[in-house]
């Protein structure tokens, strides 16, 4: 199974909506059906939630996918590659330099 993290919940004001982002790491097709899976388990989520945090009434869980973890790595592997070419672009400049 992909790693999954709710990464962030947001509450409506009157406490009657928890939106719960979540990060799922893995293909297109695993995101969606752990988004599925988790909208499925909202009825027994409700009441784990419910029991944990001693609320009255258990708020509607809404589930969202969280893409920024995934852009955030995409991001990271972005500025290592393009600091490997300048890397490799000074060393290439240096060694020219040096054989002169």
């Amino acid at each position: 199974p992909p790693f999954t993290a709710i990464t962030e919940v947001e509450m409506s004001n009157d406490l009657s909506v928890a939106t719960c982002y979540v990060s799922v790491l893995g293909s297109d097709e695993q995101q969606e059906k752990c988004i599925q899976a988790l909208r499925n388990a909202e009825g027994f989520l409700k009441r784990e939630v419910t029991k944990q945090i001693r609320l009255r009434i258990a708020p509607e869980l809404r589930f969202s996918l969280d893409r920024s973890v995934e852009e955030g790595m995409r991001m990271d592997r972005l500025i290592g590659e393009a600091m490997g070419r300048t890397v490799s672009s000074t060393n290439a400049e240096e060694n020219d330099h040096r054989s002169e």
